[in-house]
């Protein structure tokens, strides 16, 4: 078991999905950078409230923030 799991996650890791290095930006790329938080870096004050109206219940439910605003 321990074994197979190693191998699903190596599969699907930024590195062998893009055969980059986390951090190495590809912008015609669906996965860009592979750098949590990054998005603060392109979502403007505009962007993050339209995501938030969407997001922010299943954002808490998961436990990524532990508060909004």
């Amino acid at each position: 078991m321990k074994k197979k799991l190693n191998t699903i996650i190596h599969k699907y890791s930024f590195e062998t999905q893009t055969r980059r290095k986390r951090g190495e930006e590809n912008r015609d790329s669906f996965l860009r950078k592979g750098i949590s938080g990054d998005w603060k870096n392109y979502f403007s004050e505009e962007d993050n409230k339209k995501f938030l109206e969407y997001t922010k219940e299943i954002i808490l439910r998961l436990g990524y923030e532990e508060q909004l605003t």
